[in-house]
């Protein structure tokens, strides 16, 4: 026969994992940039995008180029460390253009870069709900006339869509429980 043993066991666990923070994206002439708010040089970035290619400079910049016109670009970065959860975020353009940033399960409009007219933003991005409209993600879009806001949305940000001078029509619906400060400020056609 055998006899039954035990023996102690330690473990740590790891460090909680440092999601990266962004800043709002900026068009650029053949993609975007974002800046990483929470950049810290002792985790290892990198990143990957779906067009185009993604540099990420030691200051926390990041930069997709090589995108054509008319394309979507999604890019997605991630952190790692020893002892350390890896993190990600990711951050795209969609082809109608809205730029975003995707979080575990939301997604933030952050700015539009579109043609303009009358648009809709859309519900979902990359099969999770667009819940929140962030600060200044259309101010000063002169070419905007209409703006419809879906149902997923619950938080419009500070001046949102600022100097949206040509806007006569926004529909918010009900699902959206927080407007931010300024939102439609300098709209003069609503």
């Amino acid at each position: 026969g055998t006899v039954g043993g035990s023996a102690p066991v330690t473990a740590t666990s790891l460090a909680a994992a440092l999601t990266p923070t962004l800043e709002t994206p900026d068009k650029t002439a053949a993609g975007f940039t974002v800046q990483i708010k929470n950049y810290d040089a002792s985790y290892t970035w990198a990143g990957t995008a779906t067009s185009g290619l993604i540099t990420i400079r030691g200051n926390g910049l990041v930069t997709v180029t090589g995108v054509a016109a008319g394309t979507s670009s999604t890019a997605t970065i991630t952190t790692t460390k020893v002892g350390v959860v890896d993190g990600s975020v990711t951050v795209g353009t969609t082809a109608n253009g809205f730029l975003y940033v995707s979080y575990a399960a939301s997604v933030t409009i952050s700015r539009y870069i579109g043609s303009g007219g009358d648009i809709t933003i859309p519900g979902s991005i990359g099969n999770k709900p667009v819940t929140s409209i962030g600060d200044g993600a259309f101010y000063g879009c002169i070419v905007l006339t209409a703006v419809t806001i879906p149902t997923s949305v619950t938080s419009i940000g500070s001046s949102a869509f600022a100097y949206c001078t040509r806007l006569t029509v926004v529909t918010i619906p009900a699902s959206v429980t927080s407007i931010g400060d300024r939102a439609f400020s300098g709209c003069y056609g609503l």
